[in-house]
């Protein structure tokens, strides 16, 4: 409760504004490969390193299973199908 006092739900809610972009980038693709009947295993990595990136965003004492960071997840992006 103390951290949310100490401008934690700023801090929260500016950390969500990062991921939400990534996010519904990765719904709106796996939407469209799911109706194309695209399997992308670039597309499912992506969508994990978000996972890991939230993590490393909200509970950094969990430590993340891989390196990930808004880079990284950019160049997975690159590697995703169109």
């Amino acid at each position: 409760m103390q951290k949310l006092g100490d401008a934690g739900h700023a801090r929260d809610a500016q950390r969500s504004a990062e991921i939400a972009p990534l996010w519904n980038q990765y719904v709106a693709r796996r939407d469209k490969h799911a109706k194309e009947g695209v399997i992308d295993p670039a597309l499912e990595q992506y969508r994990w390193m978000i996972e890991e990136f939230r993590v490393s965003q909200f509970a950094q004492e969990l430590k993340t299973s891989i390196p990930v960071s808004t880079k990284r997840l950019e160049a997975q992006w690159q590697l995703v199908k169109p």
